[in-house]
């Protein structure tokens, strides 16, 4: 305190001043953590939609493939309908298979060359292996990217007349 001629006295609050540098090393700790649970978030969530956008792809390739359609058009149809992910993606990420049910025994076996995709006959389009580094790869445990596999299936419905359409 200092004593000036009027007779008033001043003082000098040392502890507001230094709550002011307490106050921005709080804000600090608390916000880094917070950024990287919101970058977290929005990792996790572009994953999903990624998962997501592949599968809605698998599913129209089936819709595609049970009306009788080559399996080079099946893939391409898949890559139509992937917003852009798999445009580059080769053959044998995209696979089209039949499979015909073994009625004395009840399971489904692989069924090849023609008349593979006859009516009653399973089509299931997958794609694999589809990989998508995280935005933050040091947050979830190394650098490794995140690998994904999708399929959908359906029954065949191509064949008209009993007349199958060509693979």
């Amino acid at each position: 305190m200092s004593q000036f001629s009027s007779g008033a006295f001043i003082t000098i609050d040392l502890k507001r001043s230094r709550r002011k540098g307490q106050a921005a090393i709080e804000t600090a700790l608390v916000i880094v953590p917070l950024f990287f649970i919101l970058l977290a978030i929005i990792d996790v969530s572009v994953a999903i939609f990624i998962m997501d956008t592949l599968e809605y792809a698998a599913r129209d390739g089936v819709r595609y493939a049970i009306l009788g359609n080559t399996d080079a058009s099946v893939r391409q149809a898949v890559r139509d309908n992937s917003l852009g992910f798999l445009a580059s993606a080769p053959d044998s990420q995209i696979t089209v298979n039949y499979y015909a049910l073994n009625t004395s025994n009840n399971t489904w076996q692989i069924a090849a060359g023609a008349g593979s995709n006859a009516n009653g006959n399973l089509v299931k389009v997958s794609v694999k292996g589809y990989s998508w580094a995280w935005m933050v790869p040091y947050m979830w445990g190394g650098n490794s990217a995140l690998s994904m596999n999708v399929a959908s299936a359906d029954l065949s419905g191509a064949c008209t007349n009993a007349v199958c359409p060509s693979r």
